[in-house]
């Protein structure tokens, strides 16, 4: 082939010749026959479910596609540049494969676009926590269902405990995805060529994921307190499972100080040890008693709903019990008022420790 010829090129592809141009239109073709293939295996992953599959298809799809499609331009430019368009027949010749050239160049910017998107979501997908939300999801529904199902035998207190058991998943399963969004934050900032845009998003992702958190919580304490009220007593005891049946069961006992506590302390204690009657005196002290051993169980549950470790927790409770005795006779406080302001300050979001610490100084004041 001559080296220069009308409306020809020097590097070996000549544009009047059949083979030459079907050599071009090859290149063109595989470019959409690879997009094809990927966009047919990208939809068959979806639907069977396939979803960190699928975004590899299409992050590798858009790969292949892309350096096809960079083999056609780079061919395209290297046959048009020798084209010579001295000759009216080699104007138009120009005008129609610089056409060419144009369209295929812009449609290389919209496909390195949807690459670097192909990408973060791949990248996304293989962290997890699309199977994270979808398992929190369905938590979420199980616990309704279970709430429902007793609510309509109405298990009051069974709807109660699923709603705190559900609650208690859901929190774990968010928690799981709250560090695993920081943990993708962190890997983003630290790649080298992240776009401000992607950072962005990820950012409103730790942040939505850090408010649901929240929500759980919030929602937990609500529901471990609702337990609580229904069931007031230390259920770990003999005596206290018989003071909850009958408080459960006693519709106006609603209130343990109130005039009908009486009937619920008869018949609970009777249950419990079969004796007929148990000294008035003796009977509110053990009221009160069990009422100030319930505000520490609350105070406990609050502190490890919100991620205090348990055993740290129920260590310093003890401490705050036996210090709330020494504050009461040193302040002039009731044990009750000692163990509503550590329970206030947990609520303020003070840890045990904390709460330990600050009470004797607020009360000095």
């Amino acid at each position: 082939m001559a080296d220069i010829m009308v409306d020809s090129v020097t590097t070996g592809i000549d544009l009047n010749e059949t083979k030459a141009v079907e050599a071009i239109n090859r290149l063109k073709s595989a470019v959409k026959d690879s997009t094809r293939e990927w966009q047919i295996n990208e939809t068959y992953a979806k639907s069977a479910g396939e979803t960190v599959s699928a975004a590899k298809i299409r992050y590798e799809g858009l790969s292949d596609a892309i350096n096809k499609q960079e083999k056609y331009i780079a061919d395209l430019s290297k046959g048009l540049e020798s084209i010579n368009r001295n000759s009216e027949q080699g104007e138009k010749s120009y005008q129609k494969y610089n056409k060419q050239l144009l369209d295929a160049s812009r449609n290389l910017t919209s496909m390195n676009a949807q690459l670097n998107r192909a990408k973060s979501a791949y990248e996304y997908q293989q962290t997890g926590i699309d199977d994270l939300n979808k398992s929190l999801s369905a938590n979420d529904k199980l616990m309704q269902s279970q709430i429902d199902l007793y609510e309509k035998t109405r298990n009051k207190m069974g709807a109660a405990k699923a709603e705190v058991s559900g609650l208690s998943t859901s929190y774990a399963k968010q928690t799981e995805i709250y560090r695993a969004q920081v943990t993708e934050l962190k890997r983003l900032e630290a790649a080298e060529g992240t776009s401000s845009e992607t950072l962005v998003k990820q950012k409103t992702r730790v942040n939505e994921a850090a408010s649901s958190l929240l929500n759980y919580r919030n929602k937990l304490l609500e529901a471990n307190l609702a337990v609580t009220k229904m069931q007031p007593f230390n259920s770990e005891s003999l005596i206290g499972k018989g003071l909850n049946t009958v408080y459960q069961t006693t519709e106006k006992a609603t209130d343990v100080m109130a005039a009908g506590y009486q009937k619920v302390k008869s018949a609970a204690y009777q249950s419990a040890f079969g004796i007929a009657a148990i000294g008035a005196a003796a009977v509110k002290g053990a009221q009160m008693a069990s009422e100030l051993q319930n505000q520490y169980k609350t105070t406990f549950n609050l502190l490890v709903t919100g991620g205090e470790q348990a055993k740290e927790a129920q260590e310093n409770v003890n401490k705050m019990q036996e210090q709330g005795s020494e504050l009461s006779v040193k302040y002039g406080k009731t044990q009750k008022e000692i163990a509503d302001g550590y329970q206030e300050l947990v609520k303020r979001g003070y840890t045990s420790a904390q709460a330990l610490g600050a009470l004797p100084t607020m009360l000095q004041a």
